[in-house]
């Protein structure tokens, strides 16, 4: 029976084992009938690699010389190196703790301050919006409120009855500035015979006064 070995000689590794085989020969390696220039390059090594694959010494299974074994020590040493990272990152790591706090202290403190401005300027709106009824969005400067207007124009009566009379209201929407005076004003021109009856709001006092009377 013929055999052939992959690199490497089992026979002088071996010397106890298939020692009944020996006279097989020494050149029983599946490389030895290449020549070394092709299997360098196919294999793309080098020649002497090669040749010491097809050598029949025994020396052709290259291994790795004085390979470094991982100290203790070197491993102790990495992870302290570590370790001090660490703490030297934590410590970095209060002081920006410190500085952000420090931050968010102040911020939170302008935006109560802030928001405390922002409250009492809507209070104002409030209470100045309850002296009215309503507000419409468009504010208006004392300077150029409007002071006047005449309630006795017959073209502008909010009720008119030809046989009864007239009515006209004034208030914050026809003045605006009976808002901050919180008033408001009507005028009744009544013809012979009519009644004016008693009547009450249910928000304000009223008070009536008569101009011209001939009737009882």
């Amino acid at each position: 029976m013929l055999q052939s070995y992959l690199p490497g000689n089992p026979k002088e590794e071996h010397p106890g084992s298939g020692g009944c085989k020996q006279e097989e020969g020494n050149n029983r390696n599946m490389f030895g009938g290449f020549d070394p220039r092709f299997l360098a390059e196919a294999s793309n090594v080098k020649v002497g690699i090669t040749k010491k694959l097809q050598s029949h010494a025994g020396d052709q299974i290259i291994k790795k010389k004085n390979p470094r074994p991982e100290k203790k020590e070197e491993v102790v040493e990495e992870k302290e190196i570590r370790k001090r990272k660490h703490l030297k990152g934590e410590h970095e790591g209060c002081g920006e703790c410190e500085e952000k706090t420090r931050t968010h202290y102040y911020l939170r403190r302008e935006w109560h301050e802030h928001k405390g401005q922002q409250d009492g300027k809507e209070e104002s709106r409030e209470r100045y919006k309850e002296r009215g009824e309503g507000s419409n969005v468009l504010e208006e400067s004392l300077c150029t409120l409007k002071l006047h207007e005449n309630i006795a124009d017959p073209s502008h009566a909010d009720i008119f009855n030809p046989r009864a009379g007239r009515l006209r209201a004034i208030n914050s929407l026809t003045l605006p500035v009976l808002k901050l005076l919180r008033l408001s004003a009507q005028l009744v021109k009544l013809y012979k015979s009519d009644i004016y009856v008693p009547h009450w709001s249910m928000n304000a006092n009223s008070v009536a006064s008569v101009t011209h009377m001939t009737n009882r």
